[in-house]
């Protein structure tokens, strides 16, 4: 029997084929990152249920297409048939060759990932609250932009909301370009998620809407004045116990 992660990586990437999909389009559709959805694929990580119910409920398929194995008769003839002669042998050698090639290749990508994953997310602790803050040049509308840096915290939030003790900050930060033409990274976006909030979060069903729940279920959201005239979403007031540092660095210079 095939391991659990083997078994997901294999019915995810069929998913992909069939439904004619991008690993993007699988992730909004889960509501988790473009990245995760590669780890998936790379037998690096298997979904959460909340994940593989988004994807059975959009496509209408059972849970058991992404979390069990598929039973083949015809391959497992052909793995229990043994070689008669040396040519079959060979022949029999050569997928398993490729099979570690692309291993190799699949490993050297998820480094790459990971690596790029680092750089990405710049992780400190500011006043003893954690702070996550995400650079991104808005190359899309601001309204997909707010959409993805939604999608991209709410799956970090699923990751690492166990190790939060004392609430959290989401920012995000992108270049801005004043009157004069002068380009400066800013800090774009500021959500606030308290302690409380953070424990209220049923992780197995969350997010609920995609690409919107960072902001609706945060109790403090600050935009941007170069962004809000352009996007949906609205300033949300926050309580008085958020962090002071949370309202004051919105238009901040972004360090890096």
């Amino acid at each position: 029997m095939k391991e659990i992660e083997k078994v997901v990586a294999e019915n995810v990437t069929k998913l992909l084929k069939e439904k004619r999909i991008t690993k993007l389009d699988l992730a909004k559709i889960a509501g988790v990152s473009e990245s995760t959805v590669g780890k998936w694929t790379l037998e690096k990580a298997t979904p959460r249920m909340g994940a593989v119910q988004k994807i059975s409920d959009h496509f209408n398929i059972p849970k058991s297409y992404i979390l069990e194995e598929e039973e083949n008769e015809e391959v497992a003839q052909v793995e229990e048939q043994e070689p008669t002669n040396e040519d079959e042998s060979t022949e029999e050698e050569e997928p398993a060759n490729e099979e570690e090639e692309r291993t190799e290749e699949d490993e050297s990508e998820l480094a790459e990932e990971e690596e790029t994953e680092e750089v990405k997310f710049k992780h400190e602790v500011i006043d003893g609250v954690d702070v996550y803050t995400d650079f991104n040049n808005i190359t899309i509308s601001p309204n997909n932009y707010m959409s993805n840096f939604s999608i991209e915290m709410t799956d970090l939030l699923n990751e690492v909301h166990q190790d939060l003790t004392n609430g959290v900050v989401f920012r995000n930060a992108t270049t801005l370009t004043d009157g004069y033409g002068n380009e400066e990274k800013k800090i774009v976006v500021n959500v606030w998620y308290p302690q409380e909030t953070i424990e209220k979060i049923n992780y197995d069903n969350w997010p609920v809407l995609i690409g919107e729940d960072l902001y609706s279920t945060a109790d403090g959201v600050i935009i941007h004045f170069a962004l809000g005239q352009d996007v949906d979403e609205d300033n949300k007031i926050a309580s008085d116990d958020a962090p002071q540092f949370y309202r004051d660095s919105i238009g901040a210079d972004y360090e890096e």
